[in-house]
């Protein structure tokens, strides 16, 4: 005979606290999705279908139209209300254009009366037609310089040494400077613990963005990350292949804006013999402290025969040096066992000094490589050089536009009060508050920073190519120490969107 058995039932007081806790998470999150509407920046959809749940003058707007959608990306963190005026620029490429002169046009470059405030949160409501927008663009012509020619740069074997997680991060930065170059990079991979997986998955990251990419551990993980940028000597000699010319040292926030102008630079150069190859830093109280040496993080260039005699010298140099820095290392066992000088490289970046870099971005000097771009400052290095794609060497060129604006071509729209005529722009605005005394032998010569209200900045904060154009966005933050538009209540972000085309 079978036994009956009852239903399984949950008493209700043991229901009762499951179902107000869940009660209590969602109202939760509708509450936070609320407050974080009430905020003044562009908010985004809530997970999990919640966002239905919210009062629809709450809910995330439909997006906007296909030419102004990009300007609602969660990336940008614009305010709700922007104040948006777009331009068009026609690059007119020509051998004989000069990016050294800042050339003058009457027309502005912000128009009066042009701004539009749009509302990101209502499908970008406010906008200008699409149809009037368009044939409202019309271009300003600047001269530009052409495209770089196409080149083998097999002779390059770069060598970083990093952890995985900083060369990840790197990926969009080396994807555009080594990408489909057919140079190599050599990354000395220094976690604790590494296993095969994720070297061969960090492998994959940078095939798929054209880098050429070897990935090694360390012969001996004693020897620290710095002392390891001087022991790459020996996996580039092991590397090097028949076409190597130069094995390069460098940090894994070493940036280079096209590896053009440097191959030019090192075609002046014997590669058949030993040399030794950099730059310095910018402070001459570093170079008074570390000597006259190529400094890591602008690049270290040795040829093949110098890492010939470097390699059989290597544990003898890192018993020896006091230096425990890489570059340092390199630098003592070139002068103690090769009779090798060095040669400097201007344009070479250490970029050894923090905080607004932005006069020296402005200053119209067109660097050879960049460095501390994520560490002790911040530049979008890999969207200011996405110009040289199409006009070679006309990164942070320089245009003046009516009576107070410069563009510094991927870098900023800075707008003087007092007007631009009169600025001595031949010379580096000292925005970094240092004593120019340390700079000028280097950067100068100099001239007193711009005050704050004297001045108005709209920095890069994206570009990307778009069919055969260039799109670059320019945002004046709307608490900025300038002056923001718009009322105390309605904070604002300003944003000036260039469109490049080419002839």
């Amino acid at each position: 005979m079978g036994v009956a058995v009852r239903p399984f039932k949950v008493p209700v007081r043991r229901r009762t606290p499951a179902f107000v806790l869940m009660a209590c998470l969602f109202l939760l999150l509708l509450c936070l999705g609320a407050f974080e509407r009430s905020e003044s920046r562009l908010q985004y959809a809530l997970p999990l279908g919640l966002e239905a749940a919210l009062p629809e003058k709450l809910r995330v707007p439909k997006p906007c139209r296909s030419d102004l959608d990009h300007l609602r990306r969660s990336s940008y963190n614009l305010t709700r209300q922007i104040v948006h005026q777009k331009r068009c620029i026609r690059g007119l490429r020509s051998a004989e254009a000069s990016r050294d002169v800042v050339s003058s046009h009457e027309q502005p470059l912000i128009q009066p009366g042009s701004s539009r405030v749009v509302e990101l949160n209502h499908g970008c409501r406010g906008a200008a037609p699409a149809a009037d927008e368009a044939s409202s663009c019309d271009p300003i012509a600047v001269q530009v310089p052409p495209p770089f020619p196409r080149r083998d740069y097999s002779e390059f074997l770069f060598a970083v040494a990093s952890s995985s997680e900083r060369l990840a991060q790197s990926i969009p930065q080396f994807r555009h400077w080594l990408g489909n170059t057919e140079a190599r990079l050599l990354a000395i991979v220094t976690d604790a613990q590494l296993s095969q997986g994720q070297m061969r998955r960090l492998t994959a990251q940078y095939e798929r963005a054209g880098v050429r990419f070897i990935g090694t551990r360390p012969a001996d993980p004693a020897v620290g990350v710095n002392e390891q940028h001087f022991v790459a000597v020996r996996h580039l000699l092991e590397h090097a292949g028949a076409g190597t010319r130069w094995g390069v040292v460098i940090d894994d926030d070493t940036f280079f804006p096209s590896l053009y102008p440097v191959a030019r630079v090192l075609d002046g150069h014997d590669a058949s013999v030993p040399a030794y190859v950099g730059g310095l830093s910018e402070n001459s109280h570093a170079v008074s402290f570390h000597g006259r040496m190529a400094y890591g993080g602008g690049g270290v260039f040795l040829s093949v025969p110098l890492l010939r005699l470097l390699g059989p010298n290597v544990d003898a140099c890192l018993a020896e040096s006091r230096i425990r820095e890489g570059d340092g290392m390199l630098r003592y066992c070139v002068e103690a066992k090769t009779a090798t000088n060095f040669t400097q490289v201007p344009g070479l970046h250490q970029l050894d000094f923090a905080g607004d870099l932005s006069g020296f971005y402005e200053s119209g000097r067109l660097p050879l490589s960049l460095h501390h771009w994520k560490t002790w400052h911040q530049a979008p290095v890999d969207k200011m050089a996405k110009a040289a794609l199409f006009c070679g060497s006309c990164v942070l060129q320089r245009w003046r536009f009516g009576p107070d604006t410069v563009l510094s071509n991927g870098f900023s729209i800075a707008v003087y009060k007092g007007g631009a005529d009169a600025l001595p722009l031949h010379r580096t605005e000292d925005t970094w508050d240092a004593d120019p005394a340390s700079w000028e032998w280097s950067l100068g010569p100099m001239r007193e920073k711009v005050p704050a209200a004297e001045k108005k900045s709209y920095r890069l904060l994206d570009a990307e190519v778009v069919g055969d154009n260039l799109r670059q966005i320019y945002v004046h933050r709307a608490g900025d120490a300038a002056g923001a538009s718009g009322g105390a209540h309605v904070p604002r972000d300003e944003v000036i969107e260039l469109w490049w085309d080419w002839k």
